[in-house]
């Protein structure tokens, strides 16, 4: 990212206003900070060189007799540049293992929790995600008979993950067909993505139409049910709502409210977590996430995985002015956590 160059006083005093304006939500006038900076220069420096960043665009002020706050350019630069590094005490990280079930869940289940947990652990809004699944090669199926018209397709994926999901029939199916199904699907199908599976079912169902095959149509409407389209792959679980409105604050409520209203759209929010599908946590900071709801927040994020392939995001969204050393580590760890929980599935 392209910034100015900023000598050492202008960074520490950059430094200060970000750092003071998180701890204290108040913006920062030139006295105070001429004390917290540590660099012995006068308010009347202090002044000078805050002017120097507002020009450029790393500070402001909400009114013209108020002190300065960070813009969203400050925020970037301090995350880039002047933030130290955190790392969470072995009491933290067991705290956050503990939160999980010791028995065996479903990567929903996982999900869920992993959203919750970093809603409760932080303050702001746990979020979990999974990719899109209707890509991701297929290993194995089974089709579990469980009452009436009601079936259970179990599908394993190349990576390891299991996915269940309950689906109702248009007429009732007795389990010695769903066996012959599944062995249907797995000889012809095995490596193939789910969403593959559906298409070539139905290309083969339309080459096949003269010597019309039963099986084969009972494959395609029953993976028209079992098997996610592209949009109904992508999952997104959210933190319980009540952890994240607790603030004395009126200016964080109304981001607040942005944050909650965005939630609720959550494809674009899924888009946003996309992009963090590589590497280590990723920091949208206030417009970059291109959420106008988001505009005075920011989102912290990493990938987990299984098997060396991508399979979701973790991370939180809050007001910037968050703890962004501490919440990249508790984002850090969770996503490794996740990982290895998911390869236990």
């Amino acid at each position: 990212m392209n910034q100015e160059y900023l000598d050492d006083r202008q960074r520490e005093v950059l430094r200060s206003v970000v750092a003071h304006f998180i701890g204290t939500n108040e913006p920062i006038g030139s006295r105070t900070a001429s004390k917290i900076t540590g660099l012995g220069l006068s308010p009347a420096s202090i002044r000078n060189i805050m002017a120097d960043l507002e020009e450029a665009g790393y500070i402001c002020q909400t009114h013209a007799s108020s002190g300065r706050i960070p813009t969203d350019k400050g925020y970037r630069y301090f995350v880039d540049n002047l933030m130290p590094s955190e790392t969470l005490t072995p009491e933290e990280k067991r705290s956050i293992e503990s939160h999980y079930d010791d028995r065996s869940l479903s990567i929903d289940d996982l999900l869920a929790q992993t959203a919750e947990l970093l809603s409760t652990f932080t303050g702001q809004a746990g979020i979990a995600s999974l990719v899109d699944l209707s890509g991701i090669a297929c290993r194995h199926v089974d089709f579990i008979h469980i009452h009436g018209r009601r079936i259970l397709a179990v599908v394993v994926a190349e990576s390891g993950i299991v996915t269940n999901k309950v689906v109702t029939l248009d007429e009732e199916i007795p389990q010695e067909q769903l066996d012959k199904l599944a062995r249907l699907v797995n000889d012809r199908f095995k490596g193939h993505s789910l969403l593959k599976v559906r298409e070539q079912i139905q290309a083969q169902l339309e080459d096949e139409r003269r010597h019309f095959d039963l099986l084969l149509d009972l494959a395609l409407r029953v993976s028209k049910e079992a098997f996610p389209s592209r949009k109904e792959a992508e999952k997104l679980y959210v933190g319980t709502k009540q952890n994240i409105i607790h603030t004395e604050d009126s200016r964080d409520l109304e981001r607040l409210k942005g944050l909650l209203m965005a939630m609720e759209e959550k494809s674009r929010l899924i888009r946003i977590l996309n992009e963090c599908l590589s590497g280590g946590p990723k920091i949208f900071i206030g417009k970059e996430c291109d959420i106008q709801e988001l505009n005075d927040c920011s989102l912290v994020a990493g990938s987990y995985e299984c098997n060396n392939q991508v399979l979701g995001t973790v991370g939180v969204l809050g007001p910037t002015r968050m703890q962004y050393a501490r919440l990249i580590a508790i984002v850090d760890f969770t996503a490794k956590l996740m990982s290895r929980l998911v390869s236990r599935l």
